[in-house]
């Protein structure tokens, strides 16, 4: 039996130490396993066991975790974790992403020219769009978070 708790512990940590991350599952599980060392589970079974999509829900729910397959069989590995201080939050809301119709303001990564119909608009607490801003639909929740931390200290 797999220890699902200890797996998407590690997951956690691999998606905090890269910020985002775009690539094939494989190396995702390669990762994952690096971490775990002796504790890891055959990458078979790792590997099944991250295409699930009850383990991205569950990755999403409770570890702040977005994985997710994106146009071109290339998977998503996304820290959903908010900047811890308001300083980190400005900084983040102040920086344009490079390419602002095709890159996520959240994570940045890039979904070029033809996968850019993945990412949505952004909105502001009186739902006015946000200049330069699209994100990914797993991405939209933290930024929104962040955005309204943001704004109601700003008040």
């Amino acid at each position: 039996m797999m220890n699902t708790a200890l797996i998407n512990r590690h997951v956690a940590a691999v998606a905090i130490q890269f910020g985002a991350y775009a690539t094939p599952l494989e190396s995702i599980v390669k990762y994952v396993a690096m971490s775990m060392g002796d504790d890891a589970p055959d990458m078979a079974r790792l590997l099944n066991y991250l295409a699930k999509a009850e383990t991205h829900d569950e990755l999403a729910a409770n570890y702040e975790v977005g994985l997710w397959c994106g146009p071109g069989r290339i998977w998503r590995l996304v820290s959903l974790s908010t900047p811890p201080t308001l300083e980190a939050i400005e900084h983040r809301l102040n920086s344009y992403p490079d390419s602002v119709s095709t890159q996520c303001a959240w994570c940045l990564i890039d979904e070029k020219n033809h996968y850019a119909t993945e990412l949505i608009k952004v909105f502001d607490l009186h739902n006015k769009p946000i200049h330069r801003r699209v994100v990914h639909r797993q991405c939209f929740k933290p930024f929104t978070v962040m955005l309204q931390q943001y704004e109601r200290v700003k008040k």
